[in-house]
């Protein structure tokens, strides 16, 4: 069977697929690669990945690229973090970042001009259910003290093999949205039970994670999901076929907003440093980074290698809170070094300037947009329900993005880059794991 699978695949798309997998079965495990060698090993292969794109596009002799929405965009943000690199700060560090947004694009593009077949993209898809449900299931046990942390670092939430539970909920909530929509998947009974089974693990665990911002991100997710499902006009048949995993949508919506309002009651116990307050103070004072570096930006990735420096470079800070910064990071992240400013947006400013920002902007909006339009145009329900579960982690990634600096993991960054490539191929009804349905 493995080697019929394989005849589905020509060399250069086989190493592709396996690069793929790779990336997004490795990039969670080191701490979610946030920097050093685990780094590397996302350079490695994403550029095998590009080499072997090249040498496919050579032997077919064709060179087009697929048009989306976001090559703009994508272009504009590239500028910026090359110029930003230029007038850093930190030459090292901002070199290092301007690798890692080259990375996501290869992978964004790699996947929206390869992933071609359902076979690749429904591999790639079951492929990343199993990391979430494996780390899941790993947090739990590890929760529950039958794992040692070993070289993770031990927290009182569910965090598994990620420096921080917000980071583990901002990983999986672009996972259980795709759980979600692989349920309306054609499945065998026992198939489906298997992938309610994981997706209950999934839910569990990102509930124990604690994360506030996760849960509301979530949330949202799930309600936008419900619009854009129930916005659609199904057949009666299509109904009856997708009513368990709809009801099953609209619980999760109700589950998760009945935790976040449970969970905001005890907010005011958590440290200073995740308390809502705390981190609106550092949103404030963070303004005065802009306005040092109000064009340019002060160096894409810099703010993980600043230190006791920080008040020398930014002359708009107040050194006494940036001491207070530094000892509630210190405090809050077990020895974590850096400089967290809770909030993406901000820090994409930061590093990159004003024009920086409005590009990024510019990427989540025709992101956002361009997938819930592939998603209106699409006829084919096994492409409907993809695009609908990845436009779902894309709305929780934009909403958790305004309390935490989610794409300073590549394991985040990837795959969201990796699900939006997916979102604009286009797949071809062929190649099926499962026999595809008459609607194909």
């Amino acid at each position: 069977m493995i080697f019929n699978w394989l005849n589905n695949f020509s060399a250069p798309d086989l190493i592709i697929e396996l690069a793929l997998l790779l990336v997004v079965m490795f990039t969670p495990l080191p701490k979610g690669t946030f920097s050093g060698w685990p780094v590397m090993v996302v350079h490695v292969l994403s550029f095998t990945m590009l080499i072997s794109w090249i040498i496919k596009m050579r032997g077919q002799r064709s060179w087009k690229l697929r048009k989306t929405p976001v090559d703009y965009p994508l272009i504009f943000f590239f500028i910026c973090a090359v110029v930003s690199c230029i007038f850093s700060l930190d030459h090292g560090k901002s070199i290092s970042g301007v690798l890692k947004v080259l990375d996501c694009i290869i992978i964004f593009y790699v996947a929206a001009n390869n992933l071609d077949t359902r076979i690749k993209v429904r591999v790639l898809l079951y492929s990343i259910i199993l990391v979430g449900s494996f780390l899941s299931l790993f947090g739990l046990i590890q929760l529950l003290g039958g794992i040692g942390h070993s070289w993770w670092v031990a927290q009182t939430e569910l965090a598994a093999t990620f420096e921080n539970s917000s980071f583990f909920a901002g990983f999986m909530a672009l996972i259980i949205p795709l759980t979600i929509g692989m349920l309306f998947d054609d499945l065998e009974l026992g198939q489906r039970i298997i992938l309610y089974y994981l997706l209950i693990i999934m839910a569990l665990a990102y509930i124990l994670s604690l994360s506030h911002g996760g849960w509301i991100s979530l949330t949202t997710a799930l309600i936008v999901m419900s619009i854009l499902f129930f916005s659609k006009s199904w057949s009666n048949k299509e109904l009856v076929n997708k009513k368990l995993p709809a009801l099953l949508l609209l619980l999760c919506i109700v589950v998760f907003t009945l935790v976040i309002c449970l969970g905001f009651t005890n907010m005011q116990g958590r440290m200073k440093l995740n308390n809502l307050s705390g981190r609106i103070k550092i949103w404030k004072q963070s303004i005065g980074m802009i306005k040092d570096y109000p064009f340019f930006g002060a160096g894409i990735d810099v703010f993980t290698s600043f230190h006791s420096a920080i008040p020398a470079n930014f002359k708009s800070i107040d050194s006494e809170y940036m001491r207070n910064i530094k000892e509630w990071t210190l405090s809050g992240y077990n020895g974590y070094d850096g400089l967290e400013l809770f909030n993406q947006y901000i820090q994409t400013a930061a590093e990159t300037g004003i024009l920086g920002l409005l590009c990024f902007i510019w990427l989540v909006v025709n992101s956002i947009f361009g997938s819930i339009k592939v998603y209106n145009q699409k006829k084919d329900r096994f492409k409907q329900m993809v695009c609908l579960s990845i436009i779902g982690g894309e709305t929780a990634t934009i909403v958790h993005m305004l309390s935490s600096n989610l794409l300073n993991f590549m394991s985040i960054s990837v795959l969201l880059s990796l699900l939006m490539g997916i979102t604009f191929s286009e797949r071809k009804a062929t190649g099926t794991i499962y026999p595809a349905s008459s609607e194909n």
